[in-house]
């Protein structure tokens, strides 16, 4: 048996902004030290600089190009040309890098697109390599970005499935997603077996925290300016904390990089009216992981108003990291981001359905913050040791792996 290798596949990874070069890195770091060397597969964009682990940028097309058809254009015609180039960049991979059946495939954001793509490319080339597909959306929200409807993209989906299970070597296939009501879900419907696998959190966020009170609570919003992750509710929030922004009991650090040039409908505006008030420091540029671990040990309240439907099912990687350095966080009621809180966590859950949700959960959150702040701190080793970044390289290699590089087998 030669030493296995672990390719991990991400067309979404493009800078170093976000969260898809951090997540990939905290992967590779923990398979090299299971002594299972890493290759990124990233898109064609990326730069081979980006990390000390090796990257490959050859995936022409990110999530939304692979799944979302242009205007006219026929939604399965469009997938199946994307399955078609996925399936010719995954030979690419093979020819150039010699696969061999003890390599490990990871693809930790698989789509339909790419599954299709993944069979034909099983079949046409019979490798019997170890196949771990992590799927982080909910599945009703692939039909419709693909334009094909829910029920289509199920169908789909289960289709691609069992043409992947058809395959030589169908029983090294793993299935996971990243939250229970994702596996429940994917399972129900695809009738196939999945397992919860835990987000990969740095480390670095499970040290102590040391909080520095400076007489001025700091509320924070990370991640990419954009609708779904609820940015435009912060002039809201900014509106109802005028008084507080104003004295400095309060002050706002709002990461507001747009995620497409120009920003999506009304985030430029929101952006405007954040600058305008007192107290409020928006942040323009991607920001390094130092900073970004810097910002959330310093935050009070973590500001998570994302849109509901597109989070009923799907993680927050900025949620699980808070809930493991410590710090509260106001979430929007009916998502997985809330059945975080109530059981791990700690931070309000706000009502959806009233337009003030938001800013009156961040005035109830900052009446009783000692207590939240208090719970946060109790809870957060628990949960920790469940998302550590180790622990999804184990159930991505497999003890097959690990056996063959010398290591204890998983426990």
């Amino acid at each position: 048996m030669t030493k296995p290798r672990l390719f991990l596949f991400d067309p979404n990874l493009k800078s170093a902004g976000g969260h898809y070069l951090s997540y990939a890195m905290r992967i590779a770091e923990a398979a090299e030290r299971l002594g299972i060397a890493t290759v990124i597969v990233a898109n064609a964009q990326a730069k081979t600089n980006l990390s000390s682990a090796r990257i490959l940028p050859l995936l022409e097309l990110d999530y939304w190009q692979e799944m979302c058809p242009g205007t006219g254009e026929d939604p399965h015609e469009h997938l199946s040309r994307s399955a078609e180039r996925f399936a010719a960049s995954l030979n690419r991979v093979r020819r150039d890098e010699t696969l061999c059946d003890d390599d490990i495939l990871f693809f930790p954001y698989i789509n339909l697109a790419e599954v299709m793509g993944l069979a034909r490319w099983k079949r046409e080339s019979g490798m019997l390599l170890r196949t771990v597909l992590l799927f982080r959306r909910d599945l009703d929200e692939q039909g419709i970005d693909a334009s094909i409807g829910a029920r289509s993209g199920a169908a789909l989906l289960r289709q691609a499935l069992a043409d992947l299970y058809a395959c030589p070597g169908n029983e090294r296939v793993r299935l996971f997603t990243d939250t229970d009501n994702l596996t429940e879900e994917h399972g129900q419907a695809l009738r196939r077996r999945f397992q919860t696998a835990p987000i990969p959190v740095d480390p670095a966020l499970f040290a102590p925290r040391t909080h520095r009170s400076s007489g001025t609570t700091t509320l924070l919003y990370l991640g990419d300016a954009r609708v779904e992750k609820g940015y435009g509710t912060l002039p809201s929030i900014a509106r109802a904390l005028k008084a507080q922004l104003s004295s400095g009991r309060v002050r706002m650090i709002v990461q507001s990089n747009f995620n497409v040039p120009g920003g999506e409908p009304g985030i430029a505006a929101a952006r405007d009216f954040l600058s305008s008030l007192p107290n409020i420091t928006l942040l323009f540029a991607s920001i390094r992981p130092q900073q970004y671990n810097d910002y959330l040990f310093s935050a009070d309240l973590i500001l998570l108003p994302y849109q509901v439907e597109r989070y009923v099912s799907r993680s927050s990687g900025i949620l699980a990291e808070a809930i493991c350095a410590g710090v509260p966080t106001l979430v929007p009621h009916g998502t997985w981001l809330a059945d975080q809180v109530w059981r791990h966590g700690a931070g309000i859950v706000y009502d959806t359905l009233n337009p003030d949700g938001p800013a009156r959960g961040v005035s109830e959150a900052l009446a009783s913050l000692d207590t939240l702040q208090a719970r946060a701190e109790f809870r957060r080793a628990a949960y920790a040791n469940f998302h550590r970044p180790a622990r999804l390289a184990e159930f991505v290699c497999g003890a097959d792996a690990i056996r063959a590089v010398g290591q204890p087998c998983l426990a």
